[in-house]
C-alpha cells in the first residue's frame, strides 16, 4: 500500500548543517537506488523491499511508496530511480516498465518499454535505450539501433546505429548447454546529470559519440589506448566459480585474444566521464580515467569504489554514503571539495565486500 506525505521544499543552502540520512538499508547502495531532486531532496530505493523513501537534507523522510505487486504504483523488481522535472521514475526490470510518481509518491503513469532486455538512460524530455544485450546474445556482430523516445516511450526514433563485438552477457543458456565468456562487448550509454546530452561509449575503444537531447551528433571525441592481452587465467577462475552454482549444464567457453579497453562507464554528479578501464588481473587491479565531457582530463585520486557511492551534487554539496558500525547505510551531505577526504576516512572495503562488484 502506498504511503503519502506533505512534501516541502527547502535547498541545502538552508541547512549548512545537514544531518545524515538513515537509510535503513544494511547493504550498499548502487548508484542506480538513489536519485537526487534539484533542491537537494533525496529518493532512495530499497530493493529487498521495493520501496521508495523521499527525505529532505535533514534525513527526515517526506513521503514512502511502492512495495511488491502488481496494483498501481507497485513493483515486482524496481531497479533504477531517477528523478528529473519534478517526477520520479522507476524502472522496474522485470516487467519492463517505467513508474511515474510525484514527490509525494502518488502514482501518475507507467509506461512498458517497446523491447525487452533493454539498457536505457534518461535525457531532459524521455528516454534513450538500445537493446544490444538481447540482441548481442543471439548474433553477436549484429548492427542495434539506439532510439530516442518521449516520457510514455512514445514516438521512439533511430538516432544511431552499433555495432556490437561480441556478447551482450556473460552466460548465455540453451537447455543444459551453455556459453560462458566473462567479458561484456556491448555499447554502453549514459547521460549529462541535467539529461541535456546523451554518451554513447564504444567500449573496444575510448570513443564516445556525444547527441543532444534531440539526437542531434554533435561532437565524437576518442583517446588511443592499446588494448591488453586477455588473461584466461583470471577467466577460468570465474568459470570454476559459475560451474559450481550450476554444475548439472555442460559449458564451452568464449575467450576473446584481447579485453576491450572500458570495463565499465558512467558519468559522476558533477557531469564528468568515469571509466574504469581493463587490466590484465582485473580481481586484483583498478584503473580509473576521468574526464571533461569536452575530453579534458581530470585529475582524481578516487577510486571507482569511491564514484559508485557518490550519488549526487547540489549547491556545491556532494551526497556520498557508506556503512556505519552496524552497517547501516548512511547518506551524508557534505561540501564537493571534501570527496578525497570523506571518502578517505570511509574507506570502500568494508562496503564492497558485501555488494560484490557490480556496478
Amino acid at each position: 500500500m502506498s504511503i503519502f506525505c506533505f512534501c516541502y521544499l527547502l535547498t541545502l543552502s538552508d541547512s549548512p548543517n545537514a544531518l545524515p540520512i538513515h537509510t535503513g538499508i544494511y547493504a550498499q547502495l548502487n548508484p542506480h537506488c538513489v536519485a537526487t531532486s534539484a533542491s537537494g531532496q533525496v529518493c532512495v530505493l530499497n530493493r529487498q523491499e521495493q520501496t521508495l523513501t523521499v527525505y529532505d537534507r535533514e534525513g527526515t523522510v517526506l513521503s514512502q511508496f511502492g512495495g511488491h505487486g502488481q496494483g498501481p504504483g507497485e513493483f515486482n523488481w524496481a531497479f533504477e530511480v531517477f528523478w528529473q522535472n519534478a517526477r520520479i521514475y522507476v524502472w522496474d526490470l522485470e516487467e519492463q516498465a517505467i513508474t511515474t510518481f510525484t514527490s509525494t509518491g502518488q502514482c501518475v503513469a507507467r509506461s512498458l518499454a517497446p523491447i525487452r532486455g533493454i539498457d536505457m538512460a534518461r535525457s531532459q524530455d524521455g528516454w534513450v535505450y538500445g537493446a544490444w544485450h538481447t540482441a548481442l546474445n543471439s548474433e553477436p556482430d549484429q548492427a542495434v539501433s539506439l532510439y530516442l523516445s518521449g516520457e510514455q516511450f512514445n514516438q521512439p526514433r533511430i538516432i544511431a546505429q552499433v555495432k556490437g563485438n561480441g556478447y551482450g552477457a556473460t552466460f548465455i543458456a540453451d537447455g543444459d548447454h551453455s556459453i560462458y565468456t566473462p567479458v561484456q562487448w556491448v555499447p554502453m550509454l549514459a547521460t549529462s546529470p541535467d539529461g541535456k546530452e546523451i554518451y554513447l561509449l564504444d567500449q573496444e575503444h575510448l570513443w564516445v559519440k556525444v547527441f543532444d537531447n534531440k539526437g542531434t551528433l554533435l561532437r565524437e571525441w576518442r583517446e588511443a589506448m592499446p588494448r591488453l592481452e586477455f588473461n584466461p587465467d583470471w577467466a577460468d577462475i570465474r568459470l570454476k566459480e559459475v560451474k559450481a552454482m550450476f554444475p548439472e549444464r555442460r559449458y564451452q567457453t568464449n575467450y576473446y585474444a584481447t579485453f576491450p579497453v572500458v570495463r565499465s562507464f558512467r558519468v559522476d554528479p558533477a557531469g564528468n566521464w568515469v571509466f574504469r578501464l581493463w587490466t590484465r588481473e582485473p580481481h586484483l587491479t583498478e584503473v580509473v580515467k576521468v574526464n571533461k565531457p569536452n575530453g579534458k582530463p581530470v585529475e582524481s585520486n578516487l577510486t571507482w569504489s569511491d564514484y559508485l557511492r557518490w550519488y549526487g551534487l547540489v549547491d556545491g554539496k556532494a551526497l556520498v554514503g557508506h556503512l556505519d558500525d552496524s552497517d547501516e547505510m548512511v547518506l551524508e551531505w557534505i561540501a564537493e571539495s571534501q570527496l578525497e577526504t570523506y571518502f578517505a576516512t570511509h574507506p570502500a572495503e568494508d562496503t564492497l565486500k558485501k555488494v560484490g562488484p557490480d556496478d
